[in-house]
Parts: C-alpha cells; sequence; structure tokens
C-alpha cells in the first residue's frame, strides 16, 4: 500500500493500480473492514479520480469511508482524511453542496484535534473556501482563506508555497 502511494505521487498508474489491487486482496484476507483494506480502497480511488472515471472513484471512497467510520468511530482524524478525498471528487463534478457537507465536516473533525493534523486542516479550509467561492460567496470564502493561510504561516513560514497558493487563491477571489 506504501509502495502504491509512492508510485502514485510519481504518477506511475498502472502499477498503483496493480499494487493496490495485490494489497486490497491481502488486506481484505485478513480482514475484510480492517483499516488497511481502506487505505488500498483510497490508492486505486485516487488513480480513477486522476484518470476522470469520477464513479468508479466515488464507489471506492465511499466504501473506504465506511470503513473508517465503522473502524475509529465518525470523528476520527482519517476518517477527515477520507471525507476531504470525497469532498474533492465530489468538488470536480460539480456537486458543489454535497462536497461543501463533506468539506465542512472534514473541517469540524480536524479542528477538534488541535495540532495533530493542522496541515490537513489548512488544505481543507483552502477547500472550503474554494467551494464557497464557486457558489458567490465570496466573504465566507475569504474567511476560510485567511484562516488556511494563518494555519501554514504558522507552520511553515510566511514565504512557503503553501502561502503563495493561499494568497494566489484570494488573489483570484478579489
Amino acid at each position: 500500500s506504501n509502495l502504491a502511494r509512492l508510485c502514485l505521487d510519481q504518477e506511475r498508474y498502472d502499477e498503483v493500480i496493480a499494487l493496490s489491487k495485490r494489497a486490497l486482496g491481502i488486506s481484505q484476507a485478513i480482514a475484510s473492514n480492517h483499516p488497511e483494506v481502506a487505505n488500498c480502497l483510497n490508492n486505486l480511488a485516487d488513480v480513477h479520480t486522476i484518470q476522470g472515471r469520477y464513479p468508479e472513484a466515488e464507489t471506492l471512497y465511499r466504501e473506504a469511508l465506511l470503513i473508517m467510520e465503522n473502524s475509529f468511530g465518525t470523528e476520527h482524524p482519517d476518517v477527515a482524511y477520507g471525507l476531504g478525498h470525497l469532498a474533492k471528487l465530489l468538488f470536480l463534478q460539480a456537486r458543489y453542496a454535497e462536497a461543501e457537507a463533506m468539506q465542512r465536516r472534514t473541517v469540524a473533525i480536524l479542528q477538534k484535534v488541535p495540532g495533530q493534523k493542522d496541515s490537513t486542516l489548512a488544505t481543507s479550509l483552502n477547500g472550503l473556501a474554494d467551494l464557497a467561492a464557486h457558489q458567490g460567496r465570496n466573504s465566507e470564502a475569504e474567511s476560510f482563506y485567511r484562516q488556511a493561510q494563518t494555519i501554514w504561516e504558522r507552520l511553515v513560514g510566511a514565504e512557503h508555497s503553501n502561502v503563495a497558493l493561499i494568497l494566489n487563491n484570494r488573489a483570484r477571489l478579489y
């Protein structure tokens, strides 16, 4: 599963699929509802998303999310990770209301775990800002962008590329 993730980062999608299916088979042999099964499903869903195969990706993301919720409860940071991926997929399909609900839930979960997942929280706030902007709620979008910027500046400094991304998003909003 970790090797599949590395291959995904390197855009070696055929290898991701092969490795993820192999890891999935091994994980499911141990326990069909184990969190590692969810990781494998997320890897496969990520490839389907990149390849524009959204229905397949959504099915896999939702299955992985269900496993995570059953394994850890609905308020766990790993559940937030799954929600964030599903929100991004829904955003790509212009299903903004559904995406926003997922992204808001992601942010709510991550805000309860201070410090542990700050970079993920900042990314989720940026996603929430993008959703608000796409729906014409500019002041709300600006607020989310500012929150994300504050987190990134605290984590990596004001000169980091992640801060530049947020500033660019705010500039587009203006």
